[in-house]
């Protein structure tokens, strides 16, 4: 994944703006030969722009944002030379939404469900950044009644691998669970806004190498047939009854491996063009 650190160093402006400036000189000195100025230019202003971001094995510097900053600042361009440069930024932008859009679909071909784990911990950091996902999880209205019980003590997991007749029991094996409940007196899209935060949680497992799984919690019974799952979940863990339990994600280092999915074999006829 391209990743960008914040700030420009001075030999990141300095080498950038000798590449684009040469190449414009070229440009407009004339040394450049009528039929091939505009490609050299384009090519070179290239070669700066890929500097920057990271590309052909350097260092990543800066926004792509603060590289147009710094280009316009330092360069005075003719109308021919802006033209340009807006040519080949155009270009780098737009392989850049390419990329983007490339990780993103990545990333959700490979999530899948994993019910093995390792006995390795996960980090801070990494649940942390779980965490992180679910609570960036838009809500209605932006009312935000969904909360998170956050379960790593090995008595409580064990505890929890029998809310859920049959599909819990990884939990004896997960190194941590993520508790997802919603205040009912708060919002009445509970369900929609628990579920959003659900997938977001699990597509950065993903994307943090942890193995990971939804286990539904709201209308399913729990292993001893007496109690709901939710229930049964609410008398270990203490939420209050204004709290519905949504689901748990199981969270671990996998201890299996599962192919990505492939987009050939979507179930497209499952989609609709206008009306059904």
């Amino acid at each position: 994944m391209l990743r960008k650190e914040r700030g420009l160093s001075q030999k990141a402006v300095a080498d950038t703006i000798v590449i684009t400036r040469t190449a414009y000189n070229k440009y407009e000195s004339g040394v450049i030969q009528p039929v091939r100025k505009l490609k050299e230019l384009s090519d070179l202003f290239h070669v700066s722009a890929d500097y920057i971001l990271g590309r052909n094995g350097h260092n990543p510097l800066l926004d792509k944002l603060e590289i147009e900053a710094q280009i316009r600042k330092y360069l005075d361009l003719s109308e021919g030379g802006r033209n340009i440069v807006d040519i080949t930024l155009d270009a780098v932008h737009k392989k850049e939404r390419e990329e983007h859009m490339d990780e993103l679909m990545n990333l959700m071909q490979r999530r899948r469900s994993i019910r093995r784990f390792t006995s390795e911990p996960i980090s801070k950091e990494d649940l942390d950044a779980v965490v992180q996902a679910g609570l960036l999880a838009p809500s209605g209205r932006s009312l935000c009644p969904v909360e998170f019980i956050v379960v790593q003590d090995r008595i409580l997991l064990d505890k929890l691998a029998h809310a859920r007749v049959g599909a819990a029991k990884m939990l004896e094996g997960a190194a941590a669970a993520i508790v997802v409940i919603a205040d009912k007196d708060k919002s009445d899209t509970i369900i929609e806004d628990s579920s959003i935060a659900m997938m977001n949680m699990l597509l950065m497992a993903t994307e943090l190498g942890l193995g990971s799984c939804w286990i539904q919690g709201r209308m399913r019974e729990a292993e001893n047939k007496e109690q709901t799952t939710e229930a049964y979940v609410r008398d270990v863990l203490g939420f209050p009854e204004n709290y519905q339990l949504e689901a748990m994600v199981a969270l671990g280092h996998p201890a299996q491996e599962r192919p990505a999915y492939d987009l050939k074999d979507l179930h497209y006829e499952k989609v609709h063009p206008d009306t059904f």
